[in-house]
């Protein structure tokens, strides 16, 4: 069952167990994406992107506490913020987008991401 107190905010009981989601950022605007999804006291956190508009609401990354952060491709408006997160942090993304994160960098003079990167592969849908 779902429920939903808010727009962003959601709840599922999943085998006796809830499931928390929440949608941070993403859901009325373009860009900055930014979706917690909460169980049995572990957080993730789907894309921590960067706002495409100055007037944007900004996400407070000391009130989440992520166990780990996973990218879903490499667009500043999914993985721009994850400068501000702790380092020790697990960021979960393709290496591919990884190679790209870090070619951005070069070629706009900014210091690689010195984060705790983890790679997975690509996925594809089954026939």
């Amino acid at each position: 069952m779902l429920s939903s107190p808010g727009d962003t905010d959601y709840s599922a009981t999943l085998r006796g167990r809830i499931l928390q989601l929440i949608i941070h950022k993403g859901s009325q605007e373009i860009g900055g994406t930014c979706i917690q999804l909460s169980q049995d006291g572990t957080t993730i956190l789907l894309d921590l992107g960067l706002p495409l508009r100055e007037e944007s609401k900004p996400v407070d990354l000391s009130t989440l506490n992520p166990d780990a952060i996973f990218v879903s491709h490499p667009h500043q408006d999914h993985y721009g913020l994850i400068v501000d997160a702790d380092p020790s942090i697990p960021i979960y993304m393709s290496e591919l987008g990884k190679r790209l994160i870090d070619a951005a960098h070069i070629f706009s003079h900014q210091p690689p991401l010195t984060n705790d990167f983890h790679y997975f592969k690509p996925w594809r849908q089954c026939p």
